[in-house]
């Protein structure tokens, strides 16, 4: 028997990732862009921790720069909230 059995399921995935890490990693690409529109990027964090998840981390970076590219792309007003909740 495990020790740690809320844990336990980590083993059995390659790669795990925290969710707010691969985010952070994404914003700077669009700092020109964001700029040249005049849009202002606010990232509200009200988890209470740094959520983890079992998927390929490239796959799920590709994911948000889609999400904040199209943000920037369609931005109707003069700025873009990301809430993680």
């Amino acid at each position: 028997m495990l020790k740690n059995p809320q844990k336990s399921w980590l083993f059995y995935f390659k790669d795990i990732s925290a969710v707010r890490d691969l985010f952070q990693e994404c914003p700077g690409k669009f700092g020109i862009e964001l700029k040249s529109r005049y849009l202002q990027l606010v990232i509200r964090d009200e988890l209470p921790g740094n959520s983890l998840i079992a998927a390929d981390p490239d796959k799920i970076r590709m994911v948000f720069q889609n999400l904040l590219g199209n943000a920037v792309k369609y931005a109707a007003g003069e700025r873009i909230d990301v809430v993680f909740e």
